[in-house]
């Protein structure tokens, strides 16, 4: 039997991608509220997919290639905040009619999330406890918790461009003469986007995700 030909539907998977979706009220808002996220995860991949490569690239020392990745990465960040004018048609009251259908879920259990903070340097294990059911995903997610940083990879050039840095800067995943290796918590942090736990008495649709600011390593803002 001769291959189906290639078509915009089948490269896309459309037919899997728009069966996606699977409301679990009769509300009409709730169709948006999960595309919205859904949206926001295959964002999240995509970012994932850069920083790796950039990772990859600053641990080579080509650092040109890594700033268009970087590039990109800030650019779909921009997209993914302005997705919140979308959701912002959603009233409280249009969200609170399904939201008890949610159950526990959070923007905490994002996977996808929690691995791009592990890949810039955020790094905290304990929200491996919410990924216990999905033992690949948790193998990943351990894997970036104890792999050097896309910070730690960067900090190790500033030395040979003749920028001498503090031993508070140094990462124990990025070795220096007087650090060992385990896993590192880049100092002064917080996450470029923080998903926040809801209870049904949540009014906001907005509030499953809470978005914050990042900081540099001194605790500066960068915006």
């Amino acid at each position: 039997m001769s291959e189906q030909p290639m078509t915009y539907a089948r490269y896309l998977g459309l037919d899997a991608l728009l069966a996606a979706q699977t409301p679990q009220s009769d509300r009409h808002d709730e169709l948006l509220f999960i595309v919205i996220h859904q949206t926001k995860e295959l964002w999240l991949k995509e970012i994932i997919h850069e920083v790796k490569l950039a990772k990859a690239l600053v641990a080579a020392g080509d650092l040109e290639p890594a700033y268009k990745a970087l590039a990109r990465v800030s650019r779909i960040q921009t997209i993914m905040t302005l997705s919140w004018d979308v959701l912002a048609t959603m009233t409280p009251a249009d969200y609170l009619s399904f939201r008890g259908s949610l159950g526990t879920s959070s923007g905490f259990q994002s996977h996808q999330f929690r691995e791009l903070e592990y890949l810039l340097g955020l790094k905290d294990e304990s929200f491996l406890r919410f990924h216990t059911e999905r033992p690949a995903v948790l193998a990943d997610l351990k894997a970036a918790l104890e792999a050097p940083s896309l910070y730690d990879l960067a900090i190790r050039h500033l030395p040979t461009h003749g920028l001498a840095l503090p031993p508070r800067c140094w990462s124990a995943t990025s070795p220096s003469p007087t650090n060992p290796r385990k896993p590192w918590r880049t100092p002064g942090s917080r996450s470029i986007a923080t998903p926040s736990a809801t209870g049904s008495s949540t009014s906001s649709p907005r509030s499953w995700w809470t978005w914050t600011t990042p900081c540099s390593p001194g605790g500066t803002s960068m915006c």
